[in-house]
């Protein structure tokens, strides 16, 4: 935090303006001297040597907000409000993908990505004998669990709804 008071108080101020005064002074006798073309690479690069004041503490001092902010980030990763480190999007990519090797019709897929999105065993779910009951006890029983963690899935029920309409 020295460097934002440094800033504040001016105190590299003048060395700023000495270094791009005398950088300046440089390309000037340079032009008169030699008369180089516009696009002198040499120009170009006395040119960019110079330290704008405002530019250079905006990335020091950012720099150190970047390191406190990441100390506060670290000290915070267990709160109850922070952001999961995982992406559901990509679990539920891998759950899909999974679902895809799955043997069965698109129902019993279907029905395996949103046991697995419950934290549900599939294969634990009671089974009928075939076809459409098979698939209706499975909804009734992942509706069941849904209602039992209301906080989990109430937008997952309504497809479970839909689902259950569609299939009968």
């Amino acid at each position: 935090m020295t460097d934002a008071e440094i800033y504040v108080d001016g105190i590299a101020t003048m060395r700023f303006q000495d270094i791009n005064a005398s950088l300046e002074a440089v390309r000037a006798e340079i032009r008169q001297k030699y008369q180089p073309e516009e696009e002198d690479t040499t120009l170009k690069a006395l040119q960019a040597s110079q330290i704008q004041e405002e530019d250079y503490f905006c990335h020091v001092t950012h720099k150190e907000w970047d390191a406190i902010l990441h100390d506060i980030r670290l000290e915070h990763e267990a709160d109850a409000e922070n952001a999961p480190n995982d992406s559901s999007t990509l679990k539920i990519i891998a759950d899909v993908e999974k679902a895809m090797r799955f043997l069965g019709n698109t129902l019993d897929k279907f029905c395996y990505v949103m046991c697995s999105q419950l934290q549900i065993s599939y294969e634990k779910l009671p089974e009928k004998t075939n076809g459409l009951e098979k698939h209706h006890e499975k909804i009734q029983h992942l509706q069941e669990f849904a209602f039992r963690k209301p906080e989990t899935l109430t937008r997952k029920c309504r497809c479970l709804d839909f689902v259950h309409a569609a299939a009968f």
